[in-house]
């Protein structure tokens, strides 16, 4: 180099610090996935001593010309590697443009370096100084940089993973170790075990799903953490590869945690499964709702690609239960940004095409054509996605992994039918407009499946149908709703789920549905999740396909009962809390089909305040009074509140018989109530309950009212021993002498049979022998 007149340092100097930095030495990785050796700061600061430093100085002649204290606190990489290549007569250069460590080691030479280049001097400081200048995985450096190929990572070890999906181009997950000194990624030092992702960067589909992946990484974390969303710390570019750096979760999959599970048998550990699928939903509303005002979202993240392979799973130690684990959303290689401002319209964005199995109607690809023109999605995918997953895992819950695969052999066996679909498309939930038949098959065998004791899947279940798997987007609630919803649900079991192996649980037997029609095979039941399907369909306005055996069975009955007056009475005792998310359902259901049967007000009433008799014409008010109903009843009370309604609501409008005005003619009545039969333990006959019944048979007698124009139906919710006794008992009082008006049913039961209940006697019959033989 010109001017300089200074040579190296002898020979036995040089081996001996070249030796020991060399000693003090890690192993990392380069951008080509080399082993390469490099040295911590701390390393080199024990390393030179003030002696050590003055004595190199010496000998190269800059003895008072740099202090030592300057190369202790600002050139200490640079003068490390000028002695690693025994060049240190170089540094006055350095030092004279200020180019400490800080500018290195990415810095380029410039022209006042000309005359250093002439002679290979910067070759050789360049091919040298990656040894002392590791990365250090620092936030504020992750901000997706292009590294050059030298740069050594500081990772002491690395596990690769496989990747998860079916896809053989997927990036590349590398598990890896991070040397703590080099780890500036969070308070918690304890924590230098991460996850890289990398894509190929030079294959445009990956370098796409880069770009999604990183722009919604990096506004997740702009606006706050969450538990139940993966941790992104930053990205970083190098070799032609893009690298995010992620929490990492120990875990596993949702769908290997499934696999490796055997499914819930207890009240609590099905308490404890569910309270933790909470989490997904959580993790779902935080990337939909992202801000800095928790009032005013003003973006969303859509992950389009929601699956069981996109949820990280760790169980919970020393927890209560193996059910309860922590749930993370991950993979947003489809996801999109949309912005929330100006209000109008849900937002839309480009269609990403996720996993086709849980897309919905709206993203299907399931032919060519669909592939054409520009596709728009919104939040609401995420809801059918996650609709789907938890489909599957009320499957899971009844009867195990492979009802899960029984589930999806079923849709592709239908979906195969339809040439439009090719075999990677053959197990969607949908026929590219509507939820396809066999799912809707599927959750009634589900319900089948499910323990007697188990109240919370079928709510949830329930839930799945009403607010999640609809085929308009805009039908489906948001996460934010859905979350409410099911926690509602599962929190109104949360002191069942306390008991443990409850007594609930030990004297469970499971009693198939009764087999009565209205004089037909099983097979020709018309069940309580047949007309709740009927009724959506109806209500969808042609959006959704009206089951023609099902339209017919509903005409049937309508016209078989035509002109009943429909009353229901709800036991509202603490004891049917339980069955609150079913007693919902179910009087959804019947009270549908009452209305079609009966033109005028539908009546409710309670049985805390039987006095009070709420009528409308629209069963939606009367759903909601039911949903808003606490359950405070006192059990024992039944024969007299059962009595105060019949006095206040039934007696009234007892018809009057050979009447010729028209006015005073009253319609035959049906009432219908709804309870669990748990009046009382040990007790005898009907409780007391069968003097109502007599009473208003004797007033019936006396006005001369034939027996078919008052018909009431106990529909039994569970299955305690003690209920199922009191309620066969009234069920049978009556028939001896000819005037039976009771009926008693389980809610499994034919709806038809429901209806009809002691008007048919062939129907009361056939139950009162299939009641005896399930006690």
């Amino acid at each position: 180099m010109a001017g300089n007149t200074h040579s190296g340092l002898p020979a036995n100097l040089y081996d001996r610090i070249r030796d020991g930095l060399e000693s003090r030495a890690k192993t990392g990785i380069n951008g080509s996935q080399e082993a390469k050796k490099y040295l911590l700061y701390e390393d080199l600061t024990q390393f030179w001593e003030p002696p050590r430093i003055r004595e190199v100085l010496i000998k190269v002649g800059l003895s008072g010309q740099v202090l030592e204290s300057t190369i202790k606190t600002k050139y200490l990489r640079v003068f490390s590697t000028l002695a690693f290549a025994n060049k240190v007569q170089y540094l006055s250069y350095f030092t004279r443009y200020s180019l400490s460590d800080e500018h290195w080691p990415n810095r380029h030479s410039d022209q006042a370096w000309s005359d250093a280049m002439c002679d290979g001097f910067l070759k050789e400081f360049t091919h040298n100084k990656w040894m002392f200048f590791p990365f250090e995985f620092d936030r504020d450096d992750l901000v997706h940089q292009e590294l050059p190929d030298q740069r050594i990572l500081p990772i002491e070890e690395k596990e690769e993973n496989s990747p998860r999906d079916e896809y053989p181009n997927s990036p590349l997950l590398t598990k890896v170790t991070i040397n703590k000194s080099c780890n500036k990624l969070g308070s918690n030092s304890a924590i230098n075990t991460f996850m890289i992702k990398s894509y190929k960067l030079d294959d445009p589909s990956q370098q796409a799903a880069y770009d999604h992946e990183a722009e919604a990484y990096t506004l997740l974390e702009s606006m706050g953490h969450s538990d139940h969303v993966v941790r992104f710390y930053g990205g970083f570019r190098q070799s032609r590869a893009g690298h995010l750096v992620l929490e990492f979760v120990k875990g596993e999959t949702l769908k290997q945690y499934l696999a490796r599970n055997q499914q819930p048998q207890t009240i609590s550990d099905i308490y404890h499964f569910w309270q933790s699928y909470l989490g997904i939903i959580t993790g779902l509303f935080k990337i939909h709702q992202m801000n800095g005002d928790p009032q005013r979202p003003t973006k969303a993240v859509i992950h389009q690609d929601l699956k069981f392979d996109n949820i990280l799973v760790t169980e919970i130690p020393d927890s209560v239960s193996r059910y309860s684990f922590v749930a993370k959303l991950i993979d947003f290689e489809h996801s999109s940004i949309v912005d929330l401002v100006g209000g109008g319209d849900e937002p839309a964005s480009p269609d990403r095409q996720g996993h086709p199995s849980f897309s919905p109607p709206e993203a299907s690809h399931h032919m060519a054509a669909l592939n054409e023109g520009p596709h728009v999605v919104t939040r609401f995918s995420d809801i059918w996605s996650l609709g789907c997953i938890t489909s599957l895992l009320v499957a899971w819950v009844a009867e195990g992994p492979e009802n899960m695969e029984t589930a999806g052999q079923l849709r592709s066996e239908e979906l195969n039918g339809n040439h439009s679909f090719s075999s990677y498309h053959t197990r969607c939930f949908h026929d590219g407009n509507n939820l396809i038949e066999s799912v809707r098959d599927s959750h009634r065998l589900f319900r089948q499946q499910l323990n007697g004791y188990d109240m919370i899947t079928p709510a949830i279940l329930t839930i799945v149908e009403e607010q999640m798997l609809r085929p308009n987007p805009n039908d489906r609630s948001g996460a934010k709703q859905l979350h409410s919803a099911i926690e509602r649900a599962i929190d109104k079991h949360k002191k069942y789920a306390s008991e443990g192996d409850s007594a609930t649980e030990r004297h469970y037997h499971p009693i198939q549905a009764t087999e009565r029609t209205l004089g037909g095979p099983p097979d020709q039941y018309l069940t309580i999740d047949q007309v709740l399907e009927y009724r959506r369909a109806k209500k969808s306005k042609g959006n959704e396909a009206i089951n023609p055996i099902v339209d017919n069975r509903v005409q049937t009955l309508v016209k078989n009962l035509k002109s009943r007056d429909h009353l229901f009475f709800i036991d509202n005792s603490p004891s049917m809390e339980a069955h609150e998310g079913e007693v919902v359902r179910v009087f959804t259901a019947l009270s549908y089909i009452a209305k079609k049967i009966d033109s005028n007000a539908i009546e409710l009433a309670f049985a805390s305040s039987p006095d009070l008799v709420f009528a409308k014409k629209n069963t939606s008010d009367l759903i909601d009074i039911l949903r808003k109903a606490t359950y405070d009843q006192n059990p024992e009370m039944m024969e007299n509140k059962l009595q105060m309604f019949i006095d206040r609501a039934v007696i009234p409008k007892l018809p009057v018989p050979r009447s010729l005005n028209l006015f005073l003619r009253s319609k035959p009545i049906s009432v219908i109530i709804l309870t669990n039969g748990c009046w009382g333990t040990g007790l005898e006959k009907g409780t007391g309950v069968e003097r109502t019944i007599r009473n208003l048979v004797s007033i019936m007698e006396k006005k001369g009212v034939d027996r078919t124009k008052v018909m009431i139906q106990f529909l039994q919710f569970g299955t305690d021993e003690d209920g199922s006794k009191y309620l066969k008992y009234l069920d049978d009082i009556g028939q001896d002498d000819g005037f039976d008006i009771v009926d008693s049913s389980v809610v499994k039961d034919d709806v038809s049979a429901i209806f009809v209940g002691s008007i048919g006697p062939y129907t009361d019959a056939r139950n009162s022998s299939q009641s005896a033989r399930s006690s």
